[in-house]
């Protein structure tokens, strides 16, 4: 990410509550957090307030309106004061995969009196009613072709305080196939990178501030970005470029290595401190000796 000229992730984050598997996630979350300060990377919380009513009706909270606030209190104290955390407009960013569960202002209202600062609020596209004067503007996301995007910035944009565009390298889903349920139905075809291309395109003609890249990982919907046996480095090589990255030597296949051999080491001492000397040549962005250690590791 740090190579391709990305700034930071945004975190699809379940709350607080040990239900399902949400508690798993948050202490994913905390350890992915510790190591972007590491690497110097940003990031902001996408909260998914789907989830509330099964924190409810699992006897876990009283109500989907107290679950949030729990929730968000964390958010505040243990992300919104660190030095990494994404602030727009002076204020903690902090987005919203709907909303679903609270879908009047009062609730949003309700749940954000508890906390001492508010913050950037931006909900999904066509989404930001729900929470009335509680939301600073909406972010776009990927469905059925590249027709909404354009009616996003030509439509919404404009109206909105703070508006987030997105670009995606295509969409195919795996549920049916994979036993997660029926498909989605619609799919938007990668065509060998064209996709992606296209939709950073739009987002640079729309001259807009901030752009999600969806998403890093999501191979259950064919929208990942992370290098795969299929594209390749392709995906992160346009980003990079769009980015306006510099440096053209190419990093990434050693990065790779660099993970490929933390498995293989796997309690070889010796190799893991070398392989830690590597990583940290990669963040301060010293890429010839870190390529220079790597090929000493046998």
């Amino acid at each position: 990410m740090k190579y391709s000229g990305i700034d930071g992730i945004l975190i699809d984050w379940y709350g607080t509550y040990d239900v399902n598997d949400y508690g798993m996630i948050k202490e994913n979350t905390d350890q992915l957090i510790e190591m972007l300060d590491k690497v110097g990377l940003e990031y902001a919380i996408v909260y998914e307030d789907r989830f509330l009513t099964n924190v409810v009706n699992a006897g876990k909270a009283i109500s989907v309106t107290g679950a949030a606030k729990t929730d968000l209190a964390y958010v505040e104290k243990n992300y919104f004061s660190d030095a990494n955390y994404i602030k727009i407009n002076g204020k903690p960013l902090l987005m919203n995969f709907g909303p679903i569960v609270l879908q009047t202002p009062a609730e949003w209202t309700n749940v954000f009196n508890t906390l001492t600062a508010k913050p950037t609020f931006l909900t999904l596209w066509d989404h930001s009613s729900m929470a009335g004067e509680n939301a600073s503007g909406e972010y776009a996301w990927v469905y059925k072709d590249n027709s909404y995007l354009t009616n996003f910035y030509t439509n919404t944009k404009p109206k909105l305080g703070v508006a987030m565009g997105s670009a995606y390298p295509g969409f195919k889903d795996f549920y049916a196939q994979g036993g997660g349920g029926a498909a989605i139905g619609w799919t938007i075809e990668h065509n060998n990178g064209a996709t992606l291309d296209e939709t950073l395109v739009l987002a640079k003609n729309a001259n807009v501030n901030y752009l999600q890249l969806i998403t890093w990982n999501d191979f259950g919907e064919g929208t990942m970005i992370e290098p795969t046996v299929e594209f390749g480095y392709s995906f992160i090589e346009k980003i990079k470029a769009f980015a306006g990255v510099k440096n053209t030597e190419s990093v990434f296949p050693e990065i790779s290595k660099l993970y490929d051999l933390r498995v293989q080491k796997k309690g070889n001492v010796e190799a893991q401190k070398k392989l830690d000397q590597v990583f940290n040549y990669f963040v301060s962005m010293q890429p010839v000796k870190a390529k220079q250690t790597l090929s000493e590791i046998k």
